[in-house]
């Protein structure tokens, strides 16, 4: 009977590899004996490493608490939930993004894998959007609101360590009150 591959442990693999060794360093070899298969798996199910990297990072970012919010009829909660989700997300993902950003500059192969990002990305921008055709939330371009919404926490998320006992730790932020501030300049009075 052939052995049952677990395909989401090649995709946390890859990712970990690829955070590690950058693309050029990261080997199918290294992600192969980190999973627990034969290499020749890989490229039986990924053509290639960048496929490989760009499907790793589609479905982990998919799966993640920021590839998974719904709206409802309360702004305060839905951007509320944004923001826990965007945090939760961060935690796990925010140096496979960062890595990815620096990589996708230096190895065109990769690039395309900078869209994994923008599902997520649109539908909480949906949920602003919602709230927009209902009058809650002033008009303009959702995305950029969203984008003024998540920014900040990014930037806090990226900060070194010495510089964020000025700030703060994007872990420590409370999502209700980052929300209330967004929507201080943004909900429709």
């Amino acid at each position: 009977m052939p052995k049952t591959v677990d395909v989401s442990l090649i995709h946390r693999s890859a990712l970990q590899v690829f955070v590690a060794r950058g693309y050029e360093a990261a080997t199918t070899k290294e992600i192969a004996e980190r999973a627990g298969v034969n290499e020749a798996t890989l490229y039986r199910r990924f053509n290639t490493k960048a496929e490989l990297i760009r499907t790793a990072l589609a479905q982990e970012l998919g799966d993640s608490p920021f590839g998974h919010i719904d709206g409802s009829d309360d702004v305060q909660n839905d951007i509320a939930m944004i923001v826990k989700a965007y945090i939760d997300t961060f935690e796990v993902f925010g140096v496979v993004v960062m890595v990815l950003l620096g990589e996708a500059a230096r190895h065109p192969e990769i690039q395309g894998a900078t869209s994994a990002l923008l599902p997520n990305l649109q539908n909480a921008a949906r949920i602003i959007a919602k709230h927009q055709a209902t009058g809650k939330i002033t008009p303009g371009n959702p995305m950029r609101k969203l984008v003024t919404l998540i920014a900040p926490l990014a930037m806090m998320g990226i900060t070194p360590k010495p510089m964020q006992g000025m700030i703060g730790n994007i872990g420590q932020m409370d999502p209700v009150s980052i929300a209330s501030e967004f929507l201080t300049g943004h909900l429709v009075r």
